[in-house]
């Protein structure tokens, strides 16, 4: 595969998409979404370039528009490797159908450890947490000062809050980077598809989207050596449930997924738009705020397989 001169172009775009999306996405919070399209654009440059090269200028474009933007070199390699680090690894990973499930988990790894070490940073000065407990007792109070119905139970302070943060920090982590990498990459397949229909592309759309082996593998390791560490006394039970929280919180998010995709695909030869869309909406009213459902669905799927996908190692004789 040979990067001619019209998928340059089209890489060229790829990259004006991703620095737009991104100054979009830094000017105002409610365009945080489109950090998606930046993830989408450079999974799609990665995937299509058989020059590293293009890739490697690419970022360096993107990196140096944050500079220009922000005026802060760090702040651009941080935001750069944050969300540019996984889509490249999971283009290049793309190639590979039997590297799909490592694609998945290294993106979503490397990420989320981009992330902690981030934060670590920020949350080494001092003043940030002072700031911050501040901010939550000011607005504990105005709360209460505001409504002389219903006063706020009086356990509800900075320090308990920011204990709370703490324990799932984890676990929102990996679940932003796993939504980042899986989006970015459902939005990648379509760019690919229409942009580089010359490109060799055996992936799957999401509607087959089924829970990687090597996860559960993960996580029921995680599981045993968690037990067995807590059982010897190396770790005290506090902090054994903290990890079992967060190993559930991302577990029922994959299963959300899993579930997600079962019901995408029941209705994949719907020929009503209406139809379609009143079950997405729905989908989303779910996935957000009732996700009980899906992640039943999805555990379910796993037992029965509704989509008649066959076991899952089939996908890699």
């Amino acid at each position: 595969m040979n990067t001619n001169r019209n998928d340059l172009l089209k890489i060229i775009a790829l990259t004006i998409i991703a620095v737009l999306s991104s100054v979009l996405a830094n000017i105002n919070t409610l365009f945080t979404v489109m950090f998606l399209w930046v993830g989408a654009s450079f999974v799609s440059i990665s995937y299509a370039s058989d020059n590293n090269y293009n890739v490697l200028l690419s970022s360096m474009i993107y990196t140096f528009v944050q500079y220009i933007l922000f005026g802060s070199m760090n702040y651009a390699f941080i935001s750069s490797a944050i969300v540019l680090l996984p889509a490249i690894i999971l283009g290049k990973t793309m190639r590979r159908k039997e590297f799909d499930d490592v694609g998945y988990l290294l993106c979503t790894v490397i990420m989320a450890i981009v992330i902690m070490a981030t934060f670590k940073i920020i949350l080494a000065d001092a003043n940030f947490i002072k700031d911050l407990k501040s901010a939550v007792d000011e607005t504990v109070k105005n709360l209460n000062s505001a409504n002389n119905v219903y006063k706020l139970p009086t356990q509800i302070d900075a320090k308990t809050m920011i204990k709370t943060m703490k324990e799932i920090f984890p676990a929102t982590v990996v679940i932003i980077s796993l939504m980042y990498v899986t989006i970015s990459k459902y939005m990648a397949i379509s760019v690919i598809k229409k942009q580089f229909p010359q490109k060799p592309l055996e992936l799957e759309s999401f509607n087959k989207f089924v829970v990687p082996s090597k996860l559960g593998v993960m996580f029921v390791s995680f599981y045993l050596v968690s037990n067995a560490i807590a059982f010897f006394g190396y770790i005290t039970q506090e902090y054994y449930k903290i990890l079992m929280n967060n190993v559930l919180y991302v577990m029922a998010y994959i299963l959300m997924m899993n579930g997600l995709a079962v019901v995408m695909y029941s209705i994949r030869n719907t020929k009503s738009r209406l139809i379609k869309n009143i079950v997405i909406v729905v989908l989303v009213f779910l996935f957000f705020i009732i996700n009980v459902p899906l992640v039943i669905l999805g555990v379910l799927d796993m037992a029965f397989d509704f989509r008649k996908l066959g076991f899952r190692r089939k996908r890699y004789e």
